[in-house]
């Protein structure tokens, strides 16, 4: 009687313990990942590698970015290149215009996100702006089966979560499921 008892308690606390790492693994799991990565992904998403931009990819964006009848509105946290940047656009889509991206966008900076049938990305924004109304609207343009684009270090704000040297940190989320990761360390 007494093997029987003691085997028993064993499996008792044998199940006790692989309930509790179940529990804690399903807790922190929930807590980890957000809730939306089970979002099909819309839209028309397009990263780029660092260096410069062939006329190829441009060619390509603007084609997603409804070419003639498109407005692609640059993301950039400085407008000290805005003439450069959108004189590489200008050509290819009906409507180029440069957002300089702060802390908080205005009423008409966010209308004209929502007008917009592109978005291309210049910088790493995700690192202040992840879940914010910047993020909203880049969601929303997906949903209106929009275009985002970003080179570099800028396509990696697209991804679920960001490798960002040694740390991890959210993304915008547009890209469900997904870890990028364009720096070498």
């Amino acid at each position: 009687m007494k093997v029987n008892s003691r085997f028993k308690k064993t499996l008792q606390i044998l199940f006790a313990i692989q309930f509790g790492i179940a529990l804690i693994t399903h807790i922190s799991a929930q807590q980890r990942v957000p809730t939306e990565l089970t979002s099909p992904i819309y839209g028309k998403v397009m990263l780029v590698g660092s260096g410069e931009i062939s006329n190829r990819v441009r060619s390509t964006f603007a084609y997603l970015a409804d070419e003639q009848d498109g407005l692609l509105v640059i993301l950039s946290k400085t407008n000290a290149r805005k003439s450069e940047i959108t004189s590489q656009w200008n050509n290819r889509l009906g409507k180029v215009t440069v957002i300089k991206v702060g802390n908080n966008l205005s009423e008409e900076e966010l209308n004209t996100l929502h007008e917009a049938s592109a978005v291309w990305l210049t910088d790493a924004f995700s690192k202040d702006l992840a879940g914010s109304k910047l993020n909203d609207e880049l969601k929303a343009l997906l949903l209106r089966n929009g275009a985002i684009g970003g080179q570099g270090i800028a396509a990696e704000s697209i991804a679920t979560l960001v490798k960002d040297g040694k740390k991890i940190r959210d993304g915008f989320n547009l890209l469900p499921n997904s870890c990028i990761s364009t720096s070498a360390n």
